[in-house]
């Protein structure tokens, strides 16, 4: 929790209402609450000595699977475009190149999640994403766009109390499976070489970037377009909005000799 994620000291960055600090105080964009990471090494015991054909084939392989996945960062739900994102409570934004963190407000407990549903279709102008079907991209991460925007409304001074720091919804969660695969070779009891091959994405699976949420863009509201390929954190000056970056299938070989 925190009013920014960089020192004030040193940047651009300010509060919202700097008389009232806990207006923009909430959750950092890095606060992921959620983190797992299981590395695993398994070497097959058959053929240890390498001995014969079948032992320089068989023997001396090894496979090191990592798995991670992570709960979804805070996703903020900005008001107005450009450079007038944030501050919409006084009217504008502060100044030159300034921004503080202001999300529109919720006026209902939300239940809309964080998960990524297929072929929805808009409604009403909402997630439609200018497709005159009404089903933008396919891909939302609500299934009624437009219930969940109904839920928000701009800030309005003197009455609302929070801007609700990095965000007030959570984003998509991320996983990804990557793994080293190596054999050794034994040519000499002196001379040898090691294999690796590393694989990032080993299945290749497509991970979601967040939407950009905005109350004065309906149409692309909750709109999943991009995959996660940049991997910064939602924020101020960020690009990607708090998914880790995960790329399609990637692969390396390598060759070690050693003596």
């Amino acid at each position: 929790m925190g009013t920014g994620s960089l020192q004030q000291s040193s940047s651009s960055i300010t509060v919202v209402d700097p008389w009232n600090l806990h207006a923009s105080y909430g959750p950092q964009p890095f606060d992921i609450r959620f983190i797992y990471s299981q590395l695993t090494l398994y070497r097959l015991p058959f053929f240890s000595d390498q001995r014969g054909v079948m032992g320089r084939l068989l023997g001396g392989w090894s496979i090191s699977p990592l798995f991670t996945a992570q709960s979804g960062a805070p996703l903020q739900v900005n008001v107005g475009t450009g450079s007038n994102s944030d501050a919409q409570a006084f009217g504008e934004i502060y100044g030159n190149n300034n921004r503080a963190y202001e999300n529109a407000i919720l006026t209902a407990p939300y239940t809309g999640g964080n998960s990524l549903h297929h072929n929805v279709t808009g409604s009403a102008g909402v997630g439609v994403n200018g497709d005159p079907a009404n089903r933008g991209s396919g891909l939302n991460i609500f299934a009624d766009p437009a219930a969940t925007y109904a839920l928000f409304r701009r800030p309005i001074l003197g009455l609302d109390t929070t801007g609700g720091g990095a965000g007030v919804l959570r984003g998509l969660g991320a996983w990804s499976l990557d793994a080293t695969v190596s054999k050794e070779l034994r040519a000499t009891e002196r001379f040898g070489a090691t294999l690796i091959i590393q694989v990032t994405n080993v299945l290749n699976h497509f991970q979601p970037e967040n939407p950009t949420l905005n109350i004065d863009s309906p149409t692309t509201w909750g709109v999943v377009t991009d995959q996660s390929t940049v991997g910064a954190l939602s924020g101020i000056g960020g690009t990607a909005r708090g998914v880790p970056a995960i790329n399609p299938r990637q692969m390396e070989f390598g060759l070690r000799i050693h003596f």
